[in-house]
């Protein structure tokens, strides 16, 4: 078979030298069929035949040809690829938790780029190994070898699912559905071959059928709609969509619990990509051969951006890829990951497939299920634990659970609130383990009483105990609260102007019974411990510990009213962010005692982002050595790039010397301020060396940053 382009205009008119008498036979049935058919058709209109599509509903239950073979080289016997749209990988890090979850969890390919705009020939490249139209989102039918070829004849299925399709082997945009994010509907050998292209061209409701049903293809190419997607809508639409999907797919839930369905998922990897950034970024491959297109002299002259893509599967957890790669090396993936031969385009050696996403050396798990009951009537029970060393679940809504296991000796242990535990020892060798459990309802707790008298409370005044996270306030001498045996943390404060005397005003106190605690009100002067947050987004709630746990979406937490002494306190990290503590200036741990003697504490808790700041050159000869100096860190480059990970701030920085050159940067200093920057450096040529730019006398820190474990202040 050899390359080509021919429009699907062409091959409907018969113009195509050896496929003409075809194409215009299958015009022709079109048209009948569509004629007998108007007036079942959603907006047809007399005379209007020649516009309307052969109208074949989309398949919700999938044909029997789509059976899976299980004959992969590799543990992976079924791959999904979910593309998304439009994003830069730097968007992903603040408007896609999701993501950035899966991101942490999976493998994290970070130098992964589109290779050209817009976005169907970036869809092509992952089927064919070609772009074909860069440049153009119009839709053409290729005469070429692709993936479903290769599959086909290696005895593996595969499907084209996308959501919202109007009909199966749709080839026009319909609403929300759009042609050219289904590259398969590009291929020749499929658009004009109806048997085929009805059975493998068809609607998601048919990849939820078959995965639910453990029959789902061992190649899945999953086409959200563009809202799903956020082509049309927005990163976080997108992202919140791509949890709802995976979630109960990667957490084993629901349908997903147990089963075919169960073993599928754990031999399923999920390929999640973008189809093209928003910048024109890219990299070289190879000596020769670079994935931008403007290096195949064609006439897309830029590089589809910086995107993101992770590879989700149970044999891809914790892994980061650092190799530059591209859709390319995804068809090349695809290929190894099923022993396929080459569709003899850019699935090659300057393209390998991305292996390091993968860890097969790893022992076998097997599943252990079963479900958690009461033992009252054997009602299930929702948001049960189980675990053992190592690994837990939650019960589903039936009370369903799932560990993956590798052979050995276990000790599994459930329990749920308000149930006493329940453990069973167990063996696991070589197959999958059933193991239910039925709890028994706990007695209620024993709470105890915990009585606070005071002397020397002014009249008309109010003081306060917090114990366990409660807090009473009364304006009488006594406060009683009652907790359940146990160690808690207690904090006592009087009015303003008034001490604690007679207890230490903050603690740990163990409840085994009723206990009384006597104290006394002294005037004296009291302070406040204030802690100061910087670095969220607003609204964004934080916690402080002082005696029990505050939560707050305000920029200030205030405990006042507090008697000289010590006082223990804690900041609970934050997931992405580093935490700084300090007063005034000086830094102290993220927990431990505060001491008021003679006045309050101001604590700055300082939440650090980093960001992307990239210095770009130009001006030097290639290969030039040149160099960015931040604070105590100096990194340096012989291209034309240095990026520096950057927490919000302002830093001056410093530009190594470059004999014969002098030099200009915009802008100086670089303020970073939630989101990625830039700075761009020129160098002309000039009659001597270029001192380094004088470092101005640091002012007040705003920030820190870290380069490669490093800390650099930040200057206002």
């Amino acid at each position: 078979m050899t390359d080509g382009t021919v429009s699907r205009a062409h091959f409907l008119s018969g113009s195509h030298p050896t496929r003409g008498w075809q194409a215009a036979t299958g015009a022709f049935v079109a048209l009948a069929v569509t004629f007998s058919m108007l007036g079942s058709i959603p907006g047809a209109t007399p005379g209007s035949i020649t516009a309307m599509p052969l109208y074949r509903p989309a398949l919700v239950a999938p044909p029997t040809a789509l059976v899976p073979s299980f004959t992969s080289p590799t543990p992976i016997q079924h791959l999904v690829i979910i593309p998304l749209e439009n994003a830069e990988v730097t968007q992903i890090w603040t408007g896609a938790p999701y993501e950035r979850y899966l991101s942490n969890t999976y493998a994290n390919l970070t130098n992964y780029y589109g290779i050209c705009h817009p976005s169907a020939s970036n869809y092509l490249a992952m089927v064919s190994g070609s772009t074909f139209q860069c440049g153009t989102d119009a839709y053409n039918v290729y005469n070429t070898v692709n993936i479903a070829d290769r599959l086909g004849s290696a005895g593996f299925t595969w499907a084209s699912y996308s959501e919202s399709i109007p009909n199966v082997c749709s080839t026009t945009n319909n609403g929300i559905y759009a042609q050219k994010h289904n590259p398969l509907v590009y291929m020749a050998d499929i658009a004009d071959n109806a048997s085929v292209c009805d059975t493998h061209i068809i609607g998601s409701a048919a990849f939820n059928t078959s995965f639910a049903q453990g029959t789902i293809t061992n190649y899945s190419f999953y086409v959200p709609n563009e809202i799903d997607d956020g082509h049309s809508s927005s990163l976080a639409i997108a992202d919140a969509w791509l949890k709802a999907f995976l979630t109960p797919i990667l957490n084993h839930t629901g349908v997903y619990a147990s089963g075919a369905p169960s073993y599928e998922v754990n031999h399923t990897a999920f390929v999640i990509t973008y189809d093209e950034g928003d910048t024109e970024a890219g990299y070289t491959s190879g000596a020769t051969l670079p994935a931008c297109e403007a290096n195949y002299s064609l006439s897309q002259s830029t590089c589809g951006g910086h995107i993101y893509t992770v590879v989700a599967s149970d044999y891809s957890k914790g892994l980061t890829v650092p190799m530059n790669a591209c859709s390319y090396n995804l068809l090349s993936t695809t290929e190894w990951l099923f022993g396929l031969s080459s569709t003899g385009h850019n699935d090659s050696s300057y393209f390998p497939a991305f292996s390091g996403a993968f860890d097969f050396t790893a022992p076998p798990e097997y599943a252990v299920t079963g479900n958690v009951t009461s033992s009252e009537g054997g009602a299930p029970i929702v948001g049960a634990h189980v675990r053992t060393a190592g690994f837990s679940a939650t019960t589903n809504s039936t009370g369903g659970y799932r560990l993956n296991l590798t052979n050995g000796s276990y000790k599994i242990v459930a329990g749920a609130a308000g149930y006493l535990q329940v453990s069973v020892s167990l063996n696991v060798s070589g197959g999958p383990v059933a193991q239910s459990f039925s709890l028994t309802l706990a007695p209620p707790p024993t709470n105890y009483t915990a009585n606070f008298t005071v002397t020397g409370l002014p009249a008309h005044r109010s003081w306060k105990v917090t114990l366990n996270g409660s807090t009473e306030t009364s304006s009488s001498s006594s406060i009683v609260l009652h907790c359940p045996v146990g160690q808690y943390g207690y904090l006592i404060t009087g009015p303003s102007g008034y001490r604690v005397a007679g207890v230490a005003p903050s603690g740990m106190l163990r409840l085994e019974g009723t206990e009384n605690f006597s104290l006394s009100l002294v005037r004296g002067a009291t302070f406040a411990i204030e802690f100061h947050e910087i670095g969220l987004p607003i609204g964004s709630m934080w916690c402080v510990v002082v005696a029990s746990t505050e939560c707050s979406s305000r920029a200030v937490f205030k405990a006042g009213n507090l008697t000289p002494g010590a006082y223990a306190y804690a900041v609970p990290g934050r997931a992405g962010y580093t935490i700084t503590t300090e007063i005034r200036g000086v830094p102290i741990p993220a927990s431990g005692n505060l001491t008021l003697t003679t006045r309050g504490v101001v604590v700055v808790v300082r939440y650090l982002y980093p960001y992307p700041v990239t210095f770009t050159e130009q001006g030097l000869p290639p290969g030039t050595n040149w160099s960015v100096k931040v604070g105590p860190v100096q990194l340096a480059s012989t291209g034309t790039t240095i990026v520096l990970q950057l927490s919000n701030g302002s830093y001056r920085f410093q530009l190594s010397p470059i004999a014969g050159y002098a030099h200009t940067v915009r802008p100086w200093p670089v303020k970073v301020r939630g989101h990625p920057a830039s700075v761009n450096v020129t160098f002309r040529v000039a009659g001597g060396s270029v001192p380094f730019l004088s470092e101005l006398t640091p002012q007040l820190p705003v920030g820190v940053a870290r380069v490669e474990q490093l800390v650099i202040p930040a200057l206002t």
